[in-house]
């Protein structure tokens, strides 16, 4: 199933929320939380696959068009460099958050100006059919569907966490047997994520600041499974250098698609490097790439 993009009133309601953020001088820097929280939001939109379907029928076409465009429509919100060459970037072709104009509009304008001054080159010698990104189980980032919202704490969506509580601590396990955990557990009875918490204590990985959520949402921060489209945001958190060489290899273990023990291999000897590199332990490095993969899924 393609992803849908947002129609005329769900992109009012997302000109609202961005519109709504406090853009004071650190909101406005360039990887701040905000700007993090606002390229998920337009990765979930599905807006420029939208462009991406209008500009190119042929879906061999337009899955490589997707591939190309969405990374460099994130490092323009975001402002740091994942896939491009800094040095190359026009200033003024970045995401200005006080500029009044619709955020919508500016993520549709900007997704046709790539697409279209690049076909040619990204096209050439390079179409694939779509079921090239299916993995062992069938599933296909470009063509998935959006995924399921967050469970919520009470009243209280989730996309308020970590504005509620700035001190959450989260370091989500890189190991696979815990994803199939969460696939059985999700959605039980409470007594079932209890047992699932207690594990989580036992293991190391339930941190005391998760001790203030209701128990489902801090499992759901833990172990839920987080969408490619966001999952792949993760490195434009980090400076470049070891850290963003570890959130590269770290999120792909992080959307609970089936991934062969190389790729948690590399996830854990990118950890190793940094903790090597900076003299800290290797739960910290853990613990703040979890953290901050956790935030892209709770926006």
């Amino acid at each position: 199933m393609s992803v849908r993009s947002l129609d005329r009133e769900g992109r009012d309601r997302l000109d609202r929320a961005v519109a709504a953020i406090d853009w004071d001088e650190d909101a406005c820097r360039f990887g701040s939380p905000e700007r993090m929280r606002v390229a998920a939001w337009a990765a979930d939109s599905g807006l420029v696959e939208g462009e991406m379907r209008r500009l190119f029928p042929d879906p061999e076409q337009r899955a490589v068009m997707c591939e190309f465009t969405g990374p460099r429509i994130m490092e323009k919100i975001v402002g740091v460099a994942v896939v491009t060459n800094p040095n190359l970037w026009n200033p003024g072709n970045l995401w200005d958050p006080r500029r009044a104009t619709s955020f919508c509009g500016w993520l549709r304008r900007t997704a046709t100006a790539v697409a279209r001054a690049n076909p040619a080159r990204v096209l050439h010698g390079r179409t694939r059919p779509v079921s090239a990104w299916d993995d062992e189980e069938g599933n296909n980032p470009i063509m998935d569907g959006a995924p399921r919202p967050m469970p919520v704490s009470g009243n209280v969506e989730t996309a308020a966490l970590f504005d509620r509580e700035p001190d959450l601590r989260v370091m989500r396990p890189c190991d696979p047997a815990w994803s199939r955990r969460w696939a059985r557990t999700a959605r039980t009875d409470a007594a079932a994520m209890g047992v699932l918490r207690r594990r989580l204590v036992k293991d190391g990985y339930w941190h005391r600041s998760l001790d203030r959520l209701d128990t489902d949402v801090a499992c759901a921060l833990l172990l839920a499974p987080v969408p490619e489209r966001r999952a792949m945001i993760l490195p434009a958190a980090f400076p470049d250098g070891v850290w963003r060489d570890a959130a590269h290899a770290y999120w792909p273990t992080q959307t609970g698609r089936r991934h062969v023990a190389e790729s948690y291999a590399a996830a854990r000897a990118a950890v190793e490097r940094v903790a090597l590199c900076e003299g800290r332990f290797e739960w910290h490095v853990w613990t703040e790439l979890g953290t901050a993969m956790a935030r892209l899924l709770a926006d």
